[in-house]
C-alpha cells in the first residue's frame, strides 16, 4: 500500500469517526447538558463541564478505535 492510499484511509476513518461522534452529540447533547445544569449552579460552569465530558468522550472513543495496521 502506497503512502497516499494510507491517509486517504486515515482520513476517511478519521472522517467516519467524527461523523458517530457529531451523531451521538446531535441525539443527546441536550439531555447531557441538561443533566449537567441541573446539577451546577452557574451556566458557565455548566458549559465548561459540557465542554470537558465531550473532549473526554471523544478521545475516548478515538482511543477505542482497533488499529487495522500497527505498522501504518
Amino acid at each position: 500500500m502506497h503512502m497516499h492510499e494510507r491517509r486517504t484511509i486515515t482520513l476517511d476513518m478519521a472522517q467516519s469517526q467524527d461523523e458517530s461522534i457529531r451523531e451521538v452529540v446531535k441525539e443527546n447533547g441536550k439531555k447531557l447538558f441538561d443533566f449537567i445544569r441541573r446539577r451546577v449552579s452557574k451556566n458557565e460552569e455548566a458549559e465548561d463541564i459540557f465542554q470537558d465530558v465531550l473532549y473526554e468522550l471523544t478521545a475516548s472513543y478515538r482511543m477505542m478505535q482497533p488499529i487495522e495496521k500497527m505498522a501504518a
